[in-house]
């Protein structure tokens, strides 16, 4: 039980971590300096995934932004941190819909990298859920390793 234990943390620590740091990272934009930036790409990438019996798509918004601070110019593709846990066709609609090419935008930008940027600042319900998902089974290989 030990080991089954073990091996349940081992595997919920990258969740926590990585969740832990986007709430993190989210929290600092909301405090960056907000600038404009012009949206240069927007589209939806389809990715089809197919074994012997199924076959699965995945849809991701391909969002792309130029932005110029303090003189500099700057590329971009940070809509959020993080990863999205939706990868639907109604989610990317969405955010292709959201940000068109052409059009310009606020984004925050961190100061002192500003290489940094991203579109949407603050929590969203997807750290929240990532974070709760791995918390769970970081307690589940703590019950195996307390109740042998």
């Amino acid at each position: 039980m030990l080991v089954i234990g073990t091996l349940i943390i081992i595997c919920a620590l990258p969740g926590v971590i990585t969740s832990l740091l986007w709430i993190s990272r989210s929290l600092d934009s909301e405090g960056w300096e907000v600038i404009d930036c012009t949206c240069v790409e927007s589209e939806i990438e389809k990715k089809v995934i197919q074994n012997e019996t199924s076959m699965f798509f995945f849809y991701r918004p391909k969002i792309r932004y130029i932005y110029q601070f303090k003189n500099l110019s700057f590329e971009n593709n940070k809509v959020q941190f993080g990863f999205s846990v939706f990868d639907t066709r109604f989610f990317a609609e969405g955010l292709v819909e959201k940000y068109r090419k052409g059009q310009s935008y606020k984004l925050a930008v961190n100061p002192k990298h500003p290489k940094l940027s991203v579109l949407e600042v603050g929590i969203k319900p997807s750290y929240l859920i990532q974070f709760a998902y791995s918390f769970f089974f970081i307690l589940v290989g703590l019950s195996f390793i307390l109740y042998q």
